[in-house]
């Protein structure tokens, strides 16, 4: 399979119908819109404005982590105080229609912008209040892409290329 031939694999949220060509700057400003009105403190700058951070772990106000080409180091930023996390916290999870506190101390959610976010407080963290955030990517993997990060086989991606263009069903 040469690179003529690469498959784009679909990986928008379920609420995206349509999938359009947008210029850097549109992506940039569409996915702002959808986390727009979200008060995310220090988090703001790691979500919106580095594409090579992959995901945000925050162990309290103070201890900020991020995944950035595959490595995990501490963030340059922090919360000024733990009811600045709280408050951002409470911020990521109204949108979506979600609530933490002592009756439901974990959530599982999805951003309006297809990020995924795990909340834990106390009694379940041990350290205080947890988020964790799976960037949802702004380009598509094609083939080539998993061929490369040795996800997929040469085998394995002739399979699937055959799969796509008989039009058949796959379940993963």
């Amino acid at each position: 399979m040469n690179s003529n031939d690469d498959i784009q694999l679909n990986l928008q949220p379920p609420q995206v119908q349509n999938i359009q060509a947008f210029s850097i700057d549109e992506e940039l400003d569409e996915h702002a819109a959808k986390l727009k009105g979200i008060e995310l403190g220090p988090l703001k700058e790691l979500m919106l404005y580095d594409d090579a951070v992959s995901d945000i772990m925050v162990n309290g106000p103070d201890r900020i982590f991020i995944e950035k080409h595959g490595k995990i180091e501490l963030a340059p930023v922090k919360f000024e105080s733990l009811e600045q996390l709280e408050r951002v916290i409470d911020n990521i999870l109204a949108p979506v229609g979600r609530h933490i506190g002592p009756e439901a101390p974990m959530v599982d959610a999805r951003l309006p912008d297809g990020s995924r976010v795990n909340v834990v407080i106390p009694p379940i963290s041990l350290v205080g209040p947890m988020i964790s955030i799976r960037k949802y990517p702004k380009s598509k993997l094609t083939i080539s892409d998993l061929l490369r990060y040795g996800s997929l086989s040469q085998e394995m991606a002739e399979f699937l290329k055959i799969c796509v263009m008989s039009r058949k069903n796959i379940i993963i």
